[in-house]
């Protein structure tokens, strides 16, 4: 008798450096049955440890923890003796036949042997659920629903449908079902259960997907608890396509000598960066010997193609060697003594920044490119390619201001480029740089930004640093002078965020509180005055902030209920209560709930919801609201086409956002170019910014 099912398997998890081949050693989990002594109604013994020697076995000596999960006992006729369990096994399935970009198959049956296996003889069915095209990034969807007893199943069980989520709402619409398998109870036991959850991206999966649970509803509340869970298994979504480059490998004869006493071959892999699918000299990332044995038995190489979402999960190489004991010229599985992997480079879009003239593309691989007028004097031909940032090769996050631009690195500084007339470069001088240069005595930055023609930073400290053009005292050290290098801004600490409009500052604190500074012509600051302020002080009746965003005169706050605050400029409706008056105390935005996040134009503002939708209001003759007229908006309005959207970026009189498929979509004021499209006329619709990939390669 048994209450509880255990499978048996073996757990490679694999140790990742900073490189895209895997050498590192494995960890290793081996289950075995427990012995009667240690569970005298079955259970398992889990030894866990690192393959050392590099054998892919847990060898004895290699062991460095184990542990004894046993078996509860039950009575017949309630732990499911006289029927049969449904078990689901989920493995794998590489590129071919059944799954052209490789995905999972799920393979469904009864326990028939009581073994707490789906055993291959006890497998009743398959279903497979393929990752989409390369490049097509669809999710792969499961719906799990519960089935009466009937015609389907005589006791009822489990209705098991699968496909792909072609028009990306996040629902399995009936029009998307490519399978449906059902997976039914046995007599006289429990109840067989299945729960799904969302898995978002991590070590199970690396793009998301689903976690498949399933197990016996031993408390009859026909809920699967997490403590009924006998098994899960993870249906993970493919990657949106290789965006990287081609993996190459060379091999070339080595004679006897000092490498190899009895010759044998030079293995070099490395990524074909200049595309011209050659492995250059300096492309070569590794270079190992494989000597022939003594006994003359020939050392191999064999390449083969890495699946997707394996050990690589854009795919790859996977390089096998070992020695041809057998002599029969192909290395045989029990002569693989050593496999490695070359990884392809997933190139995506990380974040979006723009100024008022120009987009800017920070890459997952560091690299930023642009579109627009990059410079106060340049403009990209906006039918040509992509404009790099010369020098930036490995930035963190992204701001631009008016004719500049500023970047972190990993270690804490902060880069600045181009246009430096008050400073705003903050490297002690105002000459303009169009290669970037580090801002001077400032590390450990957390966030920045940058607007008009100052800087800001946040570092990891909690204190607020700022500098560039100061008239207004938008650098809140207390003073109306101009600063080349970083002044702390004067009595504020705990600082989480900080916004920049063109003239005032303001801050994001720890305690939800909001404090600005610096101009204060139209009430931006928030403190029920106009005058300008020098220092900080605490915008009026405003709490649980969990987000800020300036525009040009005016500011906006998110708090922690998702409704959304603005104050400032109100001459187009920007504030979003529906009048055209001037605030200098916070005014509710009317009929907007559940916000994410908020950014502001000129005379314009938008936020994205928590359902991805994105809404903007006020000024609109260059089409910035994206509601396809050019009539300007007083409260918020839908834009149309645009969703699943994860990010929007504004300035000057035109938006652009980032969608949860990475792909980047702009509308408004067009005249460099920076929409993207390959055109200079404003949009009052979101185009698509049109990225060729092969021009990200590096």
């Amino acid at each position: 008798m048994k209450s509880f099912l255990f499978i048996s398997m073996v757990f490679v998890f694999f140790s990742c450096g900073g490189s895209d081949d895997q050498n590192a050693n494995q960890v290793l989990v081996n289950m075995e049955p427990a012995t009667a002594e240690a569970c005298p109604d079955g259970g398992i013994e889990i030894f866990s440890g690192v393959d050392l020697d590099g054998n892919g076995t847990l060898d004895t000596e290699e062991i460095t923890d184990s542990q004894v999960v046993c078996n509860g006992v039950g009575e017949d006729g309630q732990d499911g003796e006289d029927g049969k369990d449904t078990l689901f096994l989920a493995e794998n399935e590489p590129e071919g036949s059944n799954c052209t970009y490789g995905g999972k198959a799920l393979h469904y049956g009864r326990d028939i042997n009581d073994n707490g296996l789906l055993d291959s003889d006890e497998i009743e069915g398959t279903t497979y659920v393929c990752n989409g095209d390369p490049g097509e990034g669809f999710n792969s969807l499961i719906s799990i629903m519960e089935e009466e007893p009937g015609t389907n199943c005589t006791y009822g069980g489990q209705a098991l449908r699968t496909g792909l989520d072609a028009n990306n709402d996040g629902l399995l619409q009936p029009g998307e079902v490519d399978s449906t398998v059902y997976v039914c109870n046995g007599a006289n036991g429990y109840s067989s259960l299945v729960r799904q959850e969302d898995e978002p991206a991590g070590p199970n999966c690396t793009y998301g997907g689903k976690a498949i649970h399933s197990g016996l509803d031993l408390d009859t509340n026909d809920y699967l608890d997490p403590g009924e869970v006998q098994s899960s298994s993870f249906v993970c979504n493919g990657a949106d396509g290789a965006d990287g480059y081609n993996n190459l490998s060379n091999t070339q004869e080595m004679e006897s000598g000092t490498e190899c006493p009895n010759g044998g071959q030079l293995l070099s892999t490395g990524l074909d960066i200049n595309s011209n699918n050659t492995l250059d000299a300096s492309e070569i990332m590794n270079q190992s010997y494989i000597c022939n044995g003594e006994n003359g038995g020939m050392e191999e190489v064999q390449v083969s193609n890495a699946i997707w979402g394996g050990v690589c999960q854009a795919g790859g190489l996977k390089v096998e060697t070992g020695v041809d004991v057998d002599n029969n010229g192909t290395l045989d599985a029990s002569e693989i003594t050593e496999t490695q992997y070359v990884c392809n480079r997933v190139v995506e879009v990380a974040q979006t920044a723009i100024g008022a003239s120009s987009s800017c593309m920070l890459l997952t691989t560091g690299k930023i490119y642009c579109k627009g007028a990059i410079t106060e004097n340049t403009v990209v031909d906006e039918n040509g390619p992509l404009a790099t940032i010369a020098g930036i090769d490995n930035a963190v996050t992204l701001n631009l201001g008016s004719g500049f631009g500023c970047f972190t690195k990993p270690d804490g500084t902060l880069w600045c480029w181009n246009r430096n007339n008050y400073g705003q470069l903050g490297d002690g001088t105002t000459t303009d740089k169009f290669t970037p240069v580090q801002v001077i005595g400032l590390s450990s930055v957390a966030s920045t930004t940058a607007e008009g023609n100052h800087t800001c930073a946040v570092k990891t400290d909690g204190t607020a640093w700022c500098w560039g053009r100061n008239e207004n005292g938008q650098l809140g050290d207390g003073t109306t002078t101009n600063k080349l290098t970083p002044v702390q801004v004067s009595g504020l600490g705990s600082v989480v965020s900080i916004s920049a409009g063109v003239f005032h500052t303001c801050a994001l604190k720890t305690d939800g509180t909001v404090w600005c500074w610096g101009q204060n012509t139209y009430g931006q600051l928030g403190d029920g005055t106009t005058t300008d302020k020098l220092t900080p002080v605490q915008v009026n009746d405003l709490s649980s902030v969990n987000s800020i965003g300036a525009g040009f005169y005016h500011t906006c706050a998110v708090k922690t209920d998702g409704i959304s605050w603005c104050w400032g400029r109100n001459n187009s409706g920007q504030l979003g209560d529906g009048t055209t008056t001037d605030k200098n105390t916070p005014v509710q935005v009317i009929g907007l709930s559940s916000v994410d996040s908020i950014s502001g134009g000129v005379l314009h503002t938008c936020a994205v919801k928590a359902d991805n939708t994105l809404w903007c209001w006020g000024h609109n003759s260059n089409g910035e609201l994206g509601d396809g007229t050019n009539s300007e908006k007083h409260t918020p309005i839908q834009v149309e086409g645009l969703s699943s959207v994860d990010s929007i970026s504004s300035n000057g009189y035109h938006n652009c956002a980032v969608k949860t498929d990475g792909t980047v979509w702009c509308w408004g004021y067009n005249y460099s170019g920076q929409l993207g499209d390959g055109t200079t006329e404003n949009k009052s619709l979101p185009v698509k910014f049109l990225i060729d990939m092969q021009e990200l390669f590096l």
